[in-house]
């Protein structure tokens, strides 16, 4: 689902509820709301205003089936009970400028959902986290946003990368749920015993041995920077270009490399 920068620009008040139409939500909140669709933001004190991060995610999430997912998320019918003409005026005054993007909210059952404007249901598609495709993809928003000289952005989102990478191997390997808490160097300790990645002197050449002993300082130094200069942290401090392609491309190394030894992993015990 895409949308215009003047949907971005209207829809950033119904997310924040500030429009008059959906309950409010405070930093604490919206930080939790986008936080369920793959961001990883920790609310803080010199956080940005609460719509310019709403309208910062929308833009992360243009594009994506997950929007979609939100904002039927922000309109859900159970948000409004016992209030259901303020739904029908919300759902109103959404479908006012969503139309020019070619969607429309319409009735399905007891929820509302988008429509395009053939009147075809926008279905959201699985997206398979683990695998290279999906890394492009999330590079691919990371460049744009050195492209356009937002570079803590950039390297805030090759850390989700990351994250996210880690967190679906782990998860597809153990069939458990990770709790995760931050600490990315703590989970790439675990991604290294699913995958059984720990160095072992007797079997390994030395020269294998020292690029898995660098990968260790990647994910440190990667953690490390996003701390310092990521966008998900109240910070001053701005990167330089080279510094924020160096993340990305550091992302991108590990996380194609832990995705071909999870798929040789996989093959080597068919």
């Amino acid at each position: 689902m895409k949308i215009s920068e003047n949907t971005i620009e209207h829809l950033k008040l119904v997310v924040t509820g500030d429009s008059g139409f959906t309950p409010y939500l405070s930093g604490p909140k919206l930080v939790k709301l986008f936080n369920r669709y793959g961001f990883n933001f920790i609310y803080e004190a010199g956080f940005p205003s609460r719509h310019i991060f709403a309208e910062d995610r929308l833009r992360d999430m243009n594009n994506s089936t997950e929007l979609k997912s939100l904002i039927e998320e922000i309109l859900d019918v159970r948000k409004f009970i016992g209030k259901e003409d303020v739904l029908d005026s919300a759902v109103k005054h959404v479908n006012s400028f969503l139309k020019f993007d070619g969607y429309k909210f319409k009735k399905k059952g007891e929820f509302f959902k988008i429509y395009d404007d053939t009147g075809n249901l926008i279905e959201a598609k699985t997206i398979e986290t683990l695998s290279h495709e999906f890394v492009n993809e999330q590079v691919e928003k990371c460049n744009d946003k050195i492209t356009t000289g937002d570079y803590n952005g950039a390297i805030t989102n090759a850390r989700s990368l990351t994250e996210a990478v880690f967190i679906d191997l782990i998860e597809d390997l153990t069939r458990k749920e990770v709790k995760y808490k931050g600490d990315l160097t703590q989970l790439y300790k675990s991604v290294k015993k699913e995958l059984k990645l720990n160095v072992d002197k007797e079997q390994m050449p030395e020269s294998i041995i020292q690029i898995l002993s660098g990968l260790n300082s990647i994910v440190n130094g990667l953690a490390g920077v996003s701390n310092s200069y990521g966008d998900r942290h109240a910070t001053k401090k701005k990167p330089s270009k080279h510094h924020a392609k160096l993340a990305v491309n550091c992302a991108i190394s590990i996380c194609d490399f832990v995705i071909d030894s999870k798929e040789y992993q996989t093959r080597k015990e068919e």
